[in-house]
């Protein structure tokens, strides 16, 4: 009999405890300072345990833009920690490292570490005879293949369970769905194929996040667009359980209990579903024109056709506006804005001449044209997941007599993690915003055009 290596090392419960409220110490006072001093609200303990997003964005809503990126890009290590000492500690326990992935799912994940802290230690030492072991370098081709088609298929299916049951775009579905694919790849690509150091097991994990994305846009699942937002943050989270995915495969000989992670994601999305809300959000977009609040005003109330060129985001398939028309005149009239994809609906109720024009939105068309091989698709994140509610111009006077023009916007985005579309969204709307007031400015200070 010989002893297995493994780059795993057992962990006892109250190191692993101890290690545990330290990493998420450190973790808190680091956001904490980091929040507060680039201009947000206060950052309670609340906020950063809570698995209520809105919680936490609320509190960084005023913060630095760069500051939610940057909390996202902070917390990806902190997760592959996460899973490694709870893979230690469940080797420690005598359970498989797999059971590690409940790490993943909201709460659980934290009635996992306070039941993990107190289990008592029970290793099972990891042996094999010698026909075992020569056994085990064979290359089993098939099995890899298999193994991460099955682990696609499931993922697919998590992802399903959220999109279409649940009616969620959650973070179980940008975050929590790539690293399970890519500790399921990992795991395989090492365990089947051999390989010896993780390179291998990390880049198929990639490669099994990115054909699972482009069988999504091929059977018109999703289109062209969402799936590049989106590939930024689940890729990274791929490569992250492919690398789990690896020291799974070095710590055990036998097969991971699979069975008891297979729940992980429609488990996690289903309690996503209940615990999170969409924040209402604002965005303001300023341009200065050189005349009056007077002469700008019933530019602002209705303008002609923009015919300058839609930027690159546009001409990718995100929605514009066209013109703009109304019907009637003071509170209560309509404002229709015509956008590439339809008109928005606007009834006013501020009518401030020449000084605030605000409306609500009654309609609205959808966010985007997908870009797809099958002919006009609809995922459902094109209806009611990026929700105008409100928006005003604020037309004031500069020391020079020129007017200082606000657009400003109230909306909602059901996509989560919030921290990472909150920056898509607030750029489509900044950019929305600026094709109208540099359109008002340009007409108003060339009027013979």
């Amino acid at each position: 009999m010989q002893k297995r290596p493994t780059p795993l090392k057992p962990i006892g419960p109250y190191a692993y405890g101890a290690i545990g409220c330290g990493l998420m110490l450190f973790k808190y006072l680091v956001e904490y300072a980091l929040v507060v001093g680039q201009g947000g609200q206060k950052y309670g303990l609340l906020a950063f345990f809570s698995p209520i997003q809105s919680l936490r964005m609320e509190s960084i809503s005023n913060a630095e833009p760069w500051v939610g990126w940057f909390i996202l890009a902070w917390s990806l290590p902190f997760v592959f920690i996460a899973i490694w000492f709870s893979m230690r500690r469940a080797l420690d326990a005598g359970f498989s490292p797999s059971i590690a992935l409940w790490a993943l799912c909201p709460v659980v994940n934290l009635v996992f570490f306070v039941i993990m802290s107190f289990v008592p230690s029970r290793p099972i030492a990891i042996t094999e005879n010698a026909d075992a072991h020569k056994l085990s370098q064979q290359r089993d081709t098939g099995a890899w293949l298999m193994t991460i088609l099955s682990a696609l298929a499931l993922t697919l299916v998590g992802l399903g369970v959220s999109v279409y049951l649940l009616a969620d775009y959650s973070a179980t579905m940008f975050l929590s769905a790539p690293v399970f694919l890519g500790v399921v790849s990992g795991y395989s690509q090492t365990k089947y194929l051999k390989t010896k150091n993780p390179g291998p097991a990390m880049l198929v994990a990639v490669g099994a996040m990115a054909l699972g994305l482009a069988v999504v846009v091929a059977i018109g699942i999703d289109g062209l667009i969402c799936i590049l937002m989106a590939a930024p943050i689940m890729l990274p989270a791929a490569i992250v359980g492919g690398l789990l995915g690896y020291l799974i495969a070095q710590a055990t000989m036998s097969g991971p209990a699979w069975l008891a992670v297979a729940f992980i994601l429609p488990s996690s999305a289903t309690i996503e579903h209940w615990l999170t809300k969409p924040v209402e959000y604002e965005v303001v977009s300023v341009v200065e024109i050189d005349a009056s609040p007077d002469d700008v005003w019933q530019t602002v109330v209705a303008f002609p056709e923009i015919e300058h060129p839609p930027g690159w985001l546009h001409r990718l398939g995100v929605a514009y506006p066209v013109r703009a028309r109304i019907e009637g005149q003071g509170v209560g009239a309509v404002r229709y804005c015509e956008f590439s994809t339809g008109d928005f609906v606007e009834p006013i109720t501020v009518w401030d001449q020449p000084r605030r024009l605000a409306f609500d939105v009654q309609d609205q068309p959808c966010p985007m044209d997908e870009i797809s091989p099958w002919e006009d698709i609809h995922p459902p994140h094109l209806h009611g997941y990026l929700t105008s509610h409100h928006g005003e111009f604020r037309l004031i006077e500069t020391s020079d007599g020129g007017t200082r023009l606000e657009g400003r916007t109230w909306y909602s985005v059901d996509m989560y993690p919030q921290i990472y579309w909150k920056k898509w969204t607030d750029q489509i709307i900044h950019s929305i915003h600026f094709r109208v007031l540099n359109h008002i400015r340009d007409v108003v200070e060339t009027p013979d055009q």
